[in-house]
């Protein structure tokens, strides 16, 4: 339909559509930015808002109109390639590690989220399913007193703070309640959740069936220590060495990140443990590549002469023979490479055994397995 033969009412439809969708994408990007950077990653926060930002500019500019066609792939690569590449740089001037993993204000609520066992009375527990949530059930061991609370939703990853009433005189019976395996299924969900009574004492779960008085194990101090309220030791963050520490020294998990400039860079070269795998492995990246260009060059060549003979005859097939690989998926290249060097029912050791009465073992044996992945990438790239 022409513009001369569209109606008001489409016209208006149509003038408003564009930017109707281009603030529905602008509010999504904003989301996920906003998703993203409250999950800690503000490195790739950061990386998304450039990104929606080049987009909104680049579709909505007419100077640069010719760059719509190529905005999308630069931002794959921005995302996919560019970030991921100044992720890992950053780590590794950090002390990053599987004892290192969190930040240092989640590994300081860590320790205040911990709580033990104080005095007071002590309560029977017992968890009831309430449709697609639960509901709690408490009983006083010693006066005999039953409370409610619920009904909640239990997620392991959230604490939560619920409120309990006196269960009602006469109050119908709640369902059976869950069973055993079920319950520890719960148990971490259930620790993160305390429990006000009406008289204003805080309990939580002491044990699978039992839920008693409880107290956060470190309270924060002024000067920024955390001090242990059941025996009284005293924590302090070591923004060297990324943990915190007793006293005497000990460090405790979990560990938190800190910036260590070139520390990690230092040690490949300093320390035997890594500096000679490093150079073991840098060499032999440096001669494989080497080798590989050497041999899939002078192959290609060699393939390229024969194939261009004139004497040769039936050259268009195996031409298409030698194209023929590129149309298999490299996952079942793999799988076909695999089973050509099996040590046992491989066709290449089958081959080699029936002329010379040798079975290589390619896979377990360093030097020829480094000589089969030369033979192979060998006979991939000089196809190119």
């Amino acid at each position: 339909m022409s513009d001369a033969t569209m109606t008001a009412p489409a016209k208006t439809e149509r003038r408003w559509l564009g930017p109707t969708l281009l603030a529905l994408v602008i509010l999504a990007a904003l989301y996920l930015v906003v998703v993203v950077y409250a999950t800690g990653e503000l490195l790739l926060a950061g990386t998304l808002l450039v990104i929606s930002a080049l987009a909104v500019w680049i579709y909505t500019a007419k100077a640069t109109y010719a760059f719509r066609y190529l905005f999308p792939g630069i931002a794959a690569a921005l995302i996919f390639v560019v970030f991921p590449m100044v992720y890992t740089i950053s780590i590794g001037f950090t002390n990053y590690s599987s004892r290192n993993l969190l930040e240092f204000p989640r590994a300081e609520a860590y320790f205040l989220s911990d709580t033990f066992r104080a005095e007071g009375s002590t309560f029977e527990f017992s968890l009831h399913p309430a449709g697609a949530e639960y509901r709690g059930r408490l009983v006083d061991a010693e006066s005999g007193a039953a409370f409610q609370f619920g009904p909640l939703a239990l997620a392991a990853d959230r604490r939560l703070e619920v409120s309990a009433e006196p269960e009602p005189a006469g109050a119908a019976a709640l369902p059976e309640p869950v069973t055993l395996k079920e319950l520890i299924g719960h148990q971490k969900a259930l620790k993160g959740v305390t429990v006000t009574l009406p008289d204003g004492r805080k309990v939580g779960m002491a044990g699978l069936r039992e839920f008693a008085a409880v107290q956060p194990l470190w309270v924060k101090q002024a000067d920024g220590s955390l001090k242990n309220q059941e025996n009284g030791t005293v924590i302090r963050p070591n923004m060297q060495s990324g943990y915190f520490e007793t006293e005497a020294g000990e460090k405790l998990q979990p560990g938190f990140q800190v910036p260590i400039g070139w520390d990690n860079y230092r040690r490949i070269f300093s320390e035997a443990k890594f500096r000679e795998p490093f150079v073991r492995i840098f060499v032999w990246t440096v001669v494989f590549s080497a080798l590989t260009v050497l041999f899939a060059t002078s192959l290609g060549m060699l393939l390229a002469v024969l194939l261009n003979w004139d004497a040769l005859r039936f050259k268009g097939t195996y031409r298409m023979l030698l194209f023929l690989p590129y149309a298999v998926p490299g996952f079942i290249s793999i799988l076909v490479f695999k089973g050509l060097f099996n040590q046992n029912v491989g066709e290449i050791n089958l081959i080699l055994g029936g002329l010379f009465g040798i079975k290589p073992q390619w896979f377990s044996d360093p030097l020829l397995a480094k000589a089969m992945l030369l033979i192979v990438n060998t006979g991939s790239a000089s196809r190119t």
